[in-house]
C-alpha cells in the first residue's frame, strides 16, 4: 500500500510502514530503520543521488549530517563587514531519505550558528553528554544532536522551503565516532568564511 504525501511542489509516494508517521497533511516524520553503520562522511544507502540533474552543478556538499547535505554558495552580503549582515550565508540544504527528499535554498544560515554547531559537537564528542545543534534563527533548517546511552546520538532534522505551508522532520541516529567529520566540515567552512566581528560571538561555555 502506498500513501501519497502532497507538498506544494510535488506528490511524493511514501510506503506505508512503521518507519513513516503521518503527523498531519503537511508533516511527515521519518524514522529510518537503518543500521548505525554509516557516518556523515560516508554515503548513506538512502541518501541523495548526487547524479540527479538538480544537484549536478553543486559538487560535493560542504557539510553532511545523516541524510542532510548542505552546500555553501557564498555570503549573502559580500561587502558587509558587520557581525549581523556580514555573516549570512547563501546555501542549498537537502534532506534525503528513502521515501522523501526535501530541498530548501536561500540565505538562512548564519556563521554564528555554525560556530555554535562546531562548539556543541566538540563538547558532545568529548563528554558524550548533552546536546548540540544547528539552531538557525530562520525557520528553514534545524538540526539537533542528543546524546543517548551507549554512545549513541539521536539526530532530529527539520527542513522546509516554505514554513508557512509545509514542514518536514526526520529522526535518525549515529554514534560518537561520526562526529569528527561534522567538526572538520564546520572548521573548513569557517576557514573559508571567517566570522566578521568575531568579538561579538557568544562566549564559549567552559
Amino acid at each position: 500500500m502506498l500513501i501519497d504525501f502532497v507538498t506544494r511542489n510535488a506528490r511524493v509516494p511514501l510506503r506505508a510502514c512503521p518507519a513513516v508517521h503521518i503527523v498531519d497533511t503537511m508533516t511527515v516524520v521519518v524514522y529510518p530503520s537503518l543500521p548505525h553503520c554509516w557516518a556523515s562522511h560516508q554515503p548513506h544507502p538512502n541518501s541523495l543521488n548526487m547524479n540527479e540533474p538538480e544537484f549536478e552543478g553543486l559538487g560535493e556538499p560542504d557539510l553532511r549530517i545523516a541524510g542532510l547535505r548542505l552546500w555553501i554558495h557564498g555570503r549573502q552580503f559580500p561587502d558587509a563587514t558587520d557581525f549581523w549582515d556580514g555573516n549570512w550565508l547563501r546555501v542549498t540544504a537537502c534532506c534525503a531519505y528513502a521515501n522523501s527528499t526535501v530541498t530548501a535554498q536561500g540565505s538562512f544560515v548564519h556563521l554564528r550558528e555554525l560556530v555554535a554547531l562546531l562548539r556543541g559537537c566538540q563538547r558532545l564528542y568529548e563528554s558524550l553528554q548533552g546536546r548540540a545543534g544547528l539552531d538557525c534563527i530562520e525557520p528553514n533548517l534545524h538540526v539537533e544532536f542528543a546524546a543517548e546511552t551507549g554512545g549513541h546520538i539521536r539526530i532530529e532534522l527539520e527542513i522546509t522551503p516554505d514554513h508557512m505551508k509545509e514542514s518536514h522532520k526526520y529522526v535518525d541516529a549515529i554514534d560518537q565516532t561520526f562526529l569528527p567529520p561534522v567538526i572538520s566540515a564546520c572548521r573548513c567552512i569557517l576557514e573559508e568564511y571567517p566570522v566578521r566581528e568575531p568579538e561579538k560571538l557568544p562566549a564559549q561555555a567552559s
